[in-house]
Parts: structure tokens; sequence; C-alpha cells
């Protein structure tokens, strides 16, 4: 089998094109040279095995002919000249005797066909295994050998252009005009995002390339299983298990191949996040540490000449003010020797002043000298552009992070706001109320510029979004689905979480189960819960309690709008789970795992988030006699009308008068006291409340911190969707 274990590269690593994502590159592209050689001792055994099979058939088919002469038809043959000779020699023969002939003549039989089965097999597998795995191995070789060459060649081309765009020297001739610096800087731009491009899709290529030929290579071996049992009957006692094996194994390969797919759609959506985010122009973590591509002089005199300038990895640490030069070329790694210090030894070091040589000396652009604690001499270095430039004399001066690097460092650590959970839940209710009903709702997208627009005007509240929307109402209900999947895929973490996504793929690497029975082990979901009790924000909780909900009212009705719970699943799997490190493995395993993980919450929310969002710790249960809720004596509402006497408007129904809805307010308020440990529980029916300070709710809700009210029988005090209030003690279940 061919060796096809791919490294794990980041491709988010493509932006800043680092030693070790070109060293992971080498590797994968090693791996398919591999896989090259593996395919072709594969290829020339199994001719050794058609050339062997085929010599076999001959004996045999002889073997064959030489028994046949046994059998009654070639003895009958035998004594048609003579008739009478004929009758007496049949007269002569017993019974034995002639089923001893008739056994010979159908084991001749049996080994002719058996031996034509045998050469079905051979040319069945000549077209359907040799031939299929030659091409594919082809396939691979012309990768290896043209397209990698063109992007290595890219590569080359594209670091000597960006040299060239550094240069101060002019152009000589009778047409010669002056050098436009904007113009160059632009296109300096552009090939950065055209190389980046040209990088992100040649990695894709190269992996799910690589994952593809997984599936092909099991479909050519399966093939010719298929066509080996049919030969081998003798097998026939194992072919009932064999088949239960080989359906189990369909199912997993069928689910690898899907999430190939889904892996390369979130490969191309990552790679214009990527994009979005000038993720090319980041150079690591603006906190800690800086790193990047700078040119240093690697001669004392000062030229132009290529040759005296080297292509270093440069790493400052900001705390540490340690400044690590690592000679590199990403045109040619194989041949950059990583242990290696730059030509001068001893570079590297604590840096101790910095400083900008004038233009006059050197014919080059974005130069500044950096002045080591221990080195013999002053470094000369040079930025790729000028925003680079800026970064690096600004760091290595010890200057704060620019207000832009400041401004992406607070994003990439938000999470949902209120205001946004508020406009989230409010885009939810509006669908609830309008669109259950609608077919293919979240699977045909809006259009992406008004989804976009709505996203960051209504839910995100930024002033570069869509104008004012007065009401929902005009809002299309594609745009308004499309909106709901897009601000969740917009934020920095998944929903979930990367803790709990983590958790699961490591569950799923340790015990090699299906991810379909490993979400349905009890040992998964305490761990889960455990995970998501410690790790989920509050809003996160809050936002997947909603979603849930939501997911719930769709699918109820499911055979109007086609929504099933496994089509709702795989249209969020993407959504709400994502790994952190970017790499074709963990798309793949998240893909197929965060789709059970969705489906389990659907149908399970109480088993993974009935902790309270604000007091998680407190899972002691009520007393026996609060646990179980009395049941209506009638109907839910006879027997909650029984409670609510002396209702009026501006009162609620307990007699106190109404203010505000927050919950210490209210409770204040209403001079009510609270007994008993927080809790979580589930609405068993739909409520309308008489007065504000009651709640209304749908069956199947979430209640938390719900409490009873001292000296009050039949009620309970309880936050659902972020809002407290009272909620008659029988119209809900307390979650164990």
């Amino acid at each position: 089998k061919p060796t096809v274990t791919m490294p794990s590269i980041d491709y988010n690593s493509c932006a800043i094109d680092s030693p070790d994502f070109r060293y992971a590159l080498l590797d994968q592209e090693r791996q398919l040279e591999e896989s090259v050689k593996t395919m072709k001792s594969v290829i020339d055994s199994f001719k050794r095995v058609q050339e062997t099979g085929r010599a076999y058939n001959e004996a045999l088919v002889a073997f064959s002919l030489s028994i046949q002469k046994l059998g009654p038809e070639q003895q009958q043959q035998q004594f048609q000249t003579d008739s009478s000779s004929a009758q007496a020699q049949s007269a002569n023969l017993s019974k034995a005797e002639r089923d001893m002939a008739k056994f010979a003549s159908q084991f001749a039989k049996d080994l002719r066909y058996i031996e034509d089965a045998r050469m079905r097999w051979l040319d069945i597998s000549q077209e359907s295994f040799l031939k299929v795995l030659t091409q594919q191995r082809m396939k691979i070789r012309e990768f290896l050998s043209e397209t990698r060459r063109v992007y290595y060649e890219e590569t080359k081309k594209f670091y000597h252009s960006q040299e060239r765009m550094l240069s101060l020297k002019q152009q000589t001739g009778k047409n010669s005009e002056p050098r436009n610096w904007s113009a160059i800087d632009k296109d300096a731009e552009a090939e950065r995002i055209c190389y980046f491009n040209r990088t992100y899709a040649y990695v894709k290529t190269l992996q799910c390339e690589q994952a593809k030929n997984k599936v092909r290579f099991f479909e050519v071996l399966a093939t010719l299983q298929s066509v080996w049992k049919c030969f081998y009957q003798e097998c026939n006692d194992n072919l009932v298990e064999r088949e239960k094996n080989m359906q189990a194994t369909n199912e997993s390969v069928a689910n690898y191949n899907e999430g190939i797919g889904v892996a390369e759609k979130e490969l191309d959506e990552n790679r214009q996040k990527l994009l979005d985010m000038g993720a090319w122009r980041r150079r690591g973590n603006h906190q800690e540490t800086l790193e990047g591509y700078l040119l240093l002089l690697s001669q004392k005199k000062l030229s132009v000449a290529p040759n005296n300038w080297q292509r270093c990895f440069c790493t400052f640490n900001r705390q540490k003010r340690l400044l690590t030069l690592q000679p590199f070329s990403p045109a040619n790694p194989g041949r950059t020797d990583s242990s290696s210090s730059p030509s001068d030894s001893g570079l590297g070091g604590v840096v101790v002043a910095v400083g900008v040589p004038p233009n006059s000396e050197v014919d080059r652009r974005f130069l500044f000298e950096v002045e080591i604690n221990d080195s013999t001499r002053t470094l000369l270095l040079q930025a790729y552009s000028n925003s680079e430039f800026k970064c690096w004399t600004q760091s290595l001066r010890g200057e704060p992070a620019s207000a832009e690097e400041a401004s992406e460092a607070d994003e990439s650590r938000q999470r949902p706001t209120e205001f946004e959970a508020q406009q989230f839940e409010a885009c939810l209710a509006e669908l609830d109320r309008r669109c259950l009903d609608e077919e293919g709702l979240y699977r045909v997208e809006g259009r992406s510029k008004l989804v976009e627009e709505f996203v960051r005007g209504f839910i995100m509240g930024r002033p570069d979004g869509m104008a004012p929307v007065q009401s929902l109402d005009q809002v299309d209900v594609r745009v308004l689905s499309s909106s709901v999947k897009r601000y969740l895929k917009q934020l920095p973490e998944p929903l979930m979480t990367y803790a709990v996504v983590e958790r699961l793929l490591q569950l799923l690497s340790a015990t090699g189960a299906e991810a379909s029975a490993l979400v349905e082990s009890p040992d998964t979901i305490d761990q889960l819960r455990s995970e998501m009790d410690s790790s989920l924000p509050q809003q996160n909780r809050r936002l997947l309690q909603s979603l849930m909900s939501h997911f719930g009212r769709l699918t109820d009705r499911s055979e109007v709008n086609k929504m099933t719970p496994a089509n709702v699943a795989i249209v969020f799997a993407p959504t709400l789970c994502w790994p952190q490190q970017v790499n074709l493995q963990s798309m793949q395993a998240c893909a197929i795992a965060g789709r059970y993980l969705v489906l389990a919450l659907m149908q399970h929310p109480d088993r993974f988030l009935c902790a309270s969002p604000i007091d998680a710790s407190n899972r002691s249960s009520f007393s026996a006699s609060s646990t179980a809720a009395a049941p209506p004596l009638a109907s839910p509402m006879e027997a909650r009308k029984g409670s609510k006497k002396g209702s009026g408007q501006g009162t609620n129904l307990l007699g106190y008068s109404i203010g505000n809805n927050n919950s210490s307010g209210l409770v204040s308020q209403l001079g009510m006291n609270l007994e008993g440990p927080k809790r979580c529980a589930r609405t068993l029916y739909a409520c309308t409340g008489d007065s504000p300070a009651e709640l209304s709710f749908e069956a199947n809700e979430l209640v938390y911190d719900v409490q009873r009210i001292a000296r009050v029988d039949g009620w309970c005090f309880g936050m659902i969707n972020g809002r407290s209030g009272i909620i008659p003690s029988n119209y809900i279940q307390i979650l164990q």
C-alpha cells in the first residue's frame, strides 16, 4: 500500500512562509515521492501475479482435459464407430463406474470453470486495478515533476521581483523615466497577494490530491477484492463476516471521502478569511514576538549585487529584546542548511540600538541598522516593504504596537458581546416567526454582499454595515438565515470553543472509534460536558442554547421544510466546530465528528448544556418533594389557573407590584425570598404570562437558575433566554 501519512501543515502559515512551513512542505513532497516508489512496487508485484496466474491456468486447463478423457462423453465418442460395441460397453459399466466417470467429467468442468473465472479475474484486474493504479501513479509523478517545478520557479521569480523593487537605482536608457514608487509598492503588494494565493493553492492541491489518492487506492483494491471473492469460492464460509467488515469499511471510507469534500470547502473559506484579515502582512504574535524575512548584508562592502545580501528568517522577542537570524531561501528549501548561521558567525543577540543609514550610502530602500550587544559590527538589514520597515524599527526600538496591530490583536480576542447575542437571538426569533415552513432553510445562501452588510450592521452593530433596519420583516429570508451562519463562522473562535473541539478530536484519535459511536458514549458525554462546563463562556452557552431551541422548532416542521436533524447537523457542523490548527486531517475529522456532536446536542441538549451559565457549580438537586412537580389535575392550564388567583393588570400573580425585570431587582421589588440551590429545568408545556413578572415560554425550553419561592406554593423563580421571572412549578421538570 502506498505511504500516504501526511505531515501536519498549518494552512495559516502560508501567509508567513516560514522555514517550519517549508520543511513540512518538503516532508509532504518526499512522502509523495515515496508513494510513487511504493505504487511501482505494487504494480510490478501484481504483474508477476498475472504471469504466474496465466501459466498456472494453462497447466490446469491441460490437466482438466486429461481428466475429461475419463468421462462418459469421451468414452461414448470412442465407441461411435461401432454401435454394438458401444452398447456392450455401456451395458458392462456398473453404476459406480458411471458415477466415477461423471465425477471425473464434472471435476474437469469445475476446473475449467475455475480457470475461466481466474482469467476473468486477471482480465478485469488488468483494467480495474493495474491500469487505474498506473494512471494514478503517473498523475502523482506529473505533479511532482511539473507542478512542483512551476511552483518553485514562481517562488524564485517572486522573491527576485520583490528584491528588484527595493532598489533605488534608476533605469538608464533613452526612454527611461523616473520610477513611480507608489505604483511600485502597489505592484509589490499585488504580487504578495498573488503569490500567497499560489502557495495556498499549491499546498491545498498537494494535500487534497494525496488524500484523494487514498480513496482511489481503496476503490481499486475493493474492486480487486470483489472479483477475488467470486473466484475463491472456497472462502465462502468467511464471506458473511467479511461482508459485515466490508460494509463498515465502506461506510468509514465514504465518510472519509465526504470529509475531504467538506475540508476542501472549508480550506477555501479559510483562505478567503486570511485574505480578508490581511494575513500575509501579519508578523507573528503582536504581544510577544515579531517574525518575518529580512535581507542581511553579508559582506562589509556595500553593494547592490544580490549575492552580497543574504535572506534570513528573523525572530524578535519583544520582552527579552532578543533577535535571532536564520538563513533560509523558500525558493530552495532543500538546499538550505537549517543548522547554519549567517555568514558572519555569532550574529543574533540582545538588541542595543537601532538606526537608519543615510540614503546616499547605498542604493536600496527600507534599510536599518541594528547593534547587537555581543556582535563585533552593526548589522545592516533590509525590509521588503515600508509597512514591514516601520513595524521592525518600532518594535526593535521598544515602541508600542501601531493602532492597526493593536486593533487586530483586540479583535482576535473578541467573543460574542451582549449586544451581538441579543441581535443574534432576534434573528432566530424572526426565523421562528415566519420561516419554519421555508423549504431548505439554511441550505440556500442569500446574496453575499447583503449578508455581510447585515452581519456587520445589524448583528455586530458596526458603522460599516448596512443602514439601520426598522423591522426584520424587511429582511429577505435567505439573507436572514445566511447571516446566522455567517456570523457564527466569522467568530475568531468557534461557538463551541477550541477547547471543546480539540477535546473531541483527542477522544476520536485516542479511541479509534467511529464518530457516531463515540459521541453517543456516556464516557464521552461526561468528558465533553465537563469541558463545556469549564470552558464555555456565558454568551457562548446562551447562544448555543438558543440555537438548539431554534433547531428543535425547525426540525419539528421537517416534513414541510425538509430540514431533518441530520440535515441541520450537516449544515451547521462546519459553522459551530472547526479546529484551531488548520490542516487537512483535523478538518476532515472535525467535519464528521462535529456533525455527530451537533446532532447529539440537538437531540439531548440537557446532557451537554444543563449547567447554569451563572452558577454552573450548583449541581445538587432539589429535595424529593420539589423535583417531582405535581401533575396538573385536569389540564396544565386549569392547574395553573388554580394557583393564579387575584391577578390583575400591573400586579403579578402573587399580589406584588411590577417593576424592572433584572433578576436581583425583580426579586427585591417583589419582596420574595428564594430558597434552595440554583438548578436547570425544562418546560413541559407552553405558557403565556399574565403579567410582566411572569415568563412566557414554549414547551421544551431550558430554564436556568431555578429556585423555589419561600412560603409560596406552586411557583418558582428562573431565567429563560436571559429574562428572569416567575414560573408555575407544575409547568417545568427539574433536570437531574
